[in-house]
């Protein structure tokens, strides 16, 4: 594997020329996973943070939640709400997508899912399409959602091992350095499954927990009756229980329901900014906890617990 300079320099140009020219990447071109290692430097616009937020009211209510209902406390201290991006406003979504082998055969269902996923979104919303077997690959940088092809999830070329570790820690930093809105999700699709990354929980979790990060649904089609343990394993087995939506299938079939409910979900996210009151940077989780400002049992608010604070 190359130093990790030098592999996020690689990523950094690949990733940085595709997003300027507004084109996908070609197809050959392999971006190897990058371990999120501690901050060392504020990026640009610390210290404002933004947080991706899922609130789910209980069946029966209609009535949005006011965003001055809710609080933000960061290391037990409440921080104010600077501003909110709510239902109807643009969104970044990654769709990332699972190519290894034993996807292959549920392809037209995952090219039917993928494109609810992106017809589900709200008007000027952008998309990013990235495939992972043994290394990750980006197949469309950033794109409005209006210029989006739809034909490429049928052009998916398929491989053999399963690096879900290490694509989505590339994702996420992706995400944070180049989408445009700060309501952002990243939607999973696979069968589960990990025998090829390079890093492990922890950097996966780490690479999670930054400022800006998306919020991760999972669209997993699991199957306990696999031939080998890593065809058992189920992506509850690698992400921590915040900021994460797991929707487990038992077909590939229900792919596109699951792709319909999930769009329901982005839907009712939050980006909720604030101005933090750290002096300096450092290397620490900042624990968060976004909560009624009054307890409220219709709703139900589900966030990261944490974040740190990432380097440029």
């Amino acid at each position: 594997m190359p130093k990790l300079a030098q592999v996020a320099f690689f990523f950094a140009v690949i990733a940085s020329y595709s997003f300027a020219r507004g084109q996908a990447a070609s197809p050959d071109a392999k971006v190897t996973a990058v371990a999120a290692g501690p901050a060392a430097a504020a990026p640009a616009g610390w210290p404002r943070v933004v947080l991706n937020v899922l609130l789910d009211t209980k069946k029966g209510v209609t009535a949005s939640i006011p965003v001055s209902s809710l609080e933000i406390l960061e290391d037990g201290t409440p921080q104010e709400i600077g501003s909110a991006a709510g239902p109807g406003s643009p969104v970044s979504l990654c769709i990332l997508i699972d190519v290894s082998r034993s996807m292959t055969s549920k392809q037209s269902d995952v090219r039917d899912a993928a494109a609810a996923l992106v017809k589900g979104l709200p008007p000027g919303s952008e998309v990013t399409v990235s495939a992972f077997a043994v290394e990750s690959d980006l197949v469309l940088p950033f794109t409005p959602v209006e210029a989006v092809d739809l034909t490429l999830f049928d052009r998916l070329k398929f491989g053999h091992h399963t690096a879900l570790i290490d694509s989505v820690i590339v994702a996420e930093q992706y995400i944070v350095k180049f989408a445009r809105y700060p309501r952002r999700a990243l939607v999973l699709i696979t069968d589960g499954g990990e025998n090829a990354s390079g890093h492990g929980i922890r950097d996966l979790t780490h690479a999670m927990e930054m400022a800006g990060s998306p919020f991760v649904y999972a669209l997993e089609i699991f199957n306990p009756s696999a031939p080998t343990p890593e065809g058992r394993m189920s992506v509850a087995d690698f992400f921590p229980s915040a900021g994460v939506r797991i929707f487990r299938l038992s077909v590939a079939q229900d792919l596109p329901k699951g792709a319909t409910d999930i769009s329901e979900c982005i839907n009712s996210q939050y980006a909720l900014s604030y101005r933090s009151a750290l002096s300096a940077p450092d290397k620490r989780l900042h624990k968060i906890e976004v909560r009624p400002s009054e307890p409220d049992p219709r709703i139900k608010i589900d966030s990261l617990p944490g974040y740190y604070i990432q380097s440029h």
